[in-house]
């Protein structure tokens, strides 16, 4: 992580640039295993996602937690992870178009989404942590990602 503070504070020092540290969205584990998989960080924990959030706070940058998003919609989905990517590391098309959808969700404006706004979500009162940038919200991004067909 000190390499990645370090780029933080040098493109600080050369620009007003502001930055998002984003967690990846695949991992060893499949989401849709309840005995490894969590969409919730431990604040305290030693594992990268929670290594990242850390340093997110304490450089002040924008954190996305596309692996808790991406996992939440394979979840969600009912269908198998290999629906979603062509190979350990990389997803398919279809994965792809998730993942453009979250991030959409995520640098839209607030309101001024490209993709309709979600009705609203099924478990409201819902805890999802993760996300600092108050312009996101990860359960309307889950939701827009969906297509009739998934």
């Amino acid at each position: 992580m000190d390499a990645i503070r370090e780029v933080i504070r040098r493109i600080r020092a050369a620009s007003s640039a502001e930055i998002l540290l984003m967690t990846g969205p695949f991992g060893s584990v499949d989401p849709r295993d309840d005995a490894r998989w969590t969409y919730d960080i431990d604040p305290d924990g030693k594992d990268y996602r929670a290594i990242l959030l850390r340093l997110a706070r304490d450089e002040k940058c924008a954190f996305l937690d596309m692996f808790a998003l991406w996992g939440l919609y394979v979840r969600e989905s009912g269908k198998d992870l290999e629906s979603f990517k062509r190979d350990a590391v990389h997803a398919n098309e279809r994965g792809e178009q998730i993942l453009g959808r979250i991030l959409d969700r995520h640098f839209a404006p607030v309101g001024k989404a490209a993709t309709p706004a979600p009705p609203e979500p099924s478990d409201p009162g819902s805890k999802r942590p993760g996300v600092t940038a108050s312009v996101f919200d990860p359960r309307a991004a889950f939701e827009s990602a969906r297509s009739p067909d998934s």
